[in-house]
Order: C-alpha cells, then structure tokens, then sequence
C-alpha cells in the first residue's frame, strides 16, 4: 500500500469528507498520545516515540506555526501508520522517528512516505480538486490567492500548499 493510499484509507475509515481534516482527532484514534512542547533543537519539528506496553507519543514542537504543528502530527503520523521506527536502547527498547531538517531533504525513503502520507492526510487530491473547482467559479485568482485561499482551507502553510498543488499538476510551478 502507498502513503497516499494509507491516507485516504484513514479518511475513509474516519468518514472524513471536507477540509480542514481534524488530524490530531486522528492520531489520537490511532491510539497516540500528542505532547506539545517547546523543543531546544530549533530544527526537529517534531518526533514519534514508541515503547512496548506504551502509547506512541508524538511530540510536537509548540514554538512551530499551527500549520506547521498540523504537517507535523500527519508526518509523524505515516511513521505511526507505515514504520516500524528506529531502535534506541535507554533504560528499555524504544522506537523514535524525529521530525527534522533532513525530513524534507527527500534523501530518506521513510520521511519520504511520511512526509507523502502527510500531504495526502491534510490535502487530498479529490477535497483539492473539489475545492478548486469550486474557488474558480468566480473572478480569476492569480496563482498566489488560491494558495493563499487554499491554505487558509486546508490549514496549511503556503508553502505546503504550493508544493502539493504543483506535485499534483494543478499549479505551474513559478
């Protein structure tokens, strides 16, 4: 199964139909714990922590925007959904997956499903292309106002949007 089918499996089951998708709602359905905390590390966004006997936790660092925040929970959430996560020995065997600058580097076959998982989760093709058609209905929008728009939708960052947007063809990349 891909990322992307992975994702809309999650929507489906959860009878999700309309942005903006409630993913905190559905990790905690996954059985994940969502902390909130302040991180040193300026560059991890964000981590999954696993320990036998546990509920995962995914951490997420609260100095992040709340768009951020929400990529951030649906990344950690593909590792939740498609990884079985790294080993770390500290005084028992636990599995962590950090969220981080290298995640988006496209150089790590894992971060890559998840950060697809994520895209998928937060903008599904078919809400996107509903919610596309329906914002062009009126005047024309330059590109930058229906990302702008979009995102707003989507709780998403800009940038995020963008990307998807163009990923799936329905931007011209600038």
């Amino acid at each position: 199964m891909t990322p992307a089918e992975a994702a809309r499996g999650l929507l489906a089951k959860a009878r999700i139909t309309e942005p903006p998708v409630p993913v905190e709602q559905l990790a905690q359905h996954a059985g994940a714990v969502i902390s909130y905390q302040p991180f040193e590390a300026e560059d991890i966004s964000g981590l999954l922590y696993r320990a036998a006997g546990t509920a995962p936790v995914i951490g997420v660092n609260s100095n992040n925007p709340k768009a951020r925040q929400r990529f951030t929970i649906g990344h950690e959430l593909g590792h939740l959904t498609l990884h079985h996560g790294h080993d770390l020995i500290l005084e028992r065997l636990v599995r962590l997956n950090f969220r981080d600058a290298t995640s988006s580097t496209a150089s790590d076959e894992e971060e890559i499903e998840a950060n697809q998982f994520a895209a998928e989760l937060l903008m599904p093709h078919d809400f996107l292309r509903h919610s596309l058609s329906i914002l062009l209905q009126g005047r024309p929008l330059s590109d930058l106002e229906v990302v702008r728009r979009l995102a707003r939708r989507f709780e998403v960052s800009q940038s995020a949007m963008e990307y998807r947007l163009t990923s799936l063809g329905m931007l011209t990349p600038a």
